[in-house]
């Protein structure tokens, strides 16, 4: 993923007092990132680090030592273009990493309570199951282990994910019984009891809107 997001690491802005320095990840893996900050402060966290009364505001610099330069770059050029970049790989293969990715960095919004963002990922995620010819494409197993990894038990993105997984059958889900969390899988059991006989997706028959946080 490094080289991916080599050329997106410095974006610049013409009105320099209003630039803002992020250091993300730990030395020597650690990469800084200048940019506007009209471009983030709609999320609480920046919003915060930047009121006044933190020493962040007076040099107008950040610190994010626990946090991934790669998945930072992820969610600023989300925010730029509203999707991620392309993937190299073509096929289910593509479309996997396109949800991981959009995955991503919805669990870094939720850490820096960016519900704007949050909200359209999963305007993305919604999107980008491409119903075609009665079938479409969902989050694979490792995207709804990334998702509860980094998400509370109230999470918008956990229910669409369960209500995604609802149109499986239960040999499908049993092939990937140990790649996803318990969590997942009590979830999900619980909806498709829910659920009964009928094989539907619980997703498309909520629409978007359901999954949406309060912004």
């Amino acid at each position: 993923m490094k080289a991916l997001f080599r050329a997106r690491k410095v974006m610049f802005s013409f009105a320099r007092s209003k630039l803002l320095t992020v250091r993300v990840g730990k030395p020597p893996s650690s990469e800084e990132f200048v940019f506007s900050e009209d471009l983030v402060l709609h999320a609480e966290f920046f919003k915060r680090a930047m009121n006044g009364r933190w020493a962040e505001s007076q040099d107008r610099s950040i610190d994010m030592p626990e946090n991934d330069p790669d998945i930072f770059a992820l969610y600023l050029h989300f925010l730029q273009t509203q999707q991620v970049p392309l993937s190299e790989r073509t096929g289910q293969e593509g479309i996997g990493d396109k949800f991981r990715d959009l995955t991503r960095v919805y669990v870094l919004a939720e850490q820096l309570q960016d519900s704007r963002t949050k909200n359209s990922v999963i305007r993305s995620i919604f999107a980008s199951t491409e119903i075609q010819n009665g079938t479409f494409s969902i989050p694979c197993s490792h995207g709804v282990a990334l998702g509860y990894g980094g998400t509370p038990e109230d999470s918008p993105l956990r229910r669409l994910y369960v209500d995604l997984w609802t149109y499986l059958t239960p040999g499908t889900i049993a092939d990937v019984y140990d790649t996803v969390p318990k969590e997942f899988l009590r979830d999900l059991a619980i909806r498709k009891c829910e659920q009964g006989e009928e094989k539907k997706t619980y997703a498309f028959a909520n629409g978007v809107e359901k999954y949406l946080a309060k912004e």
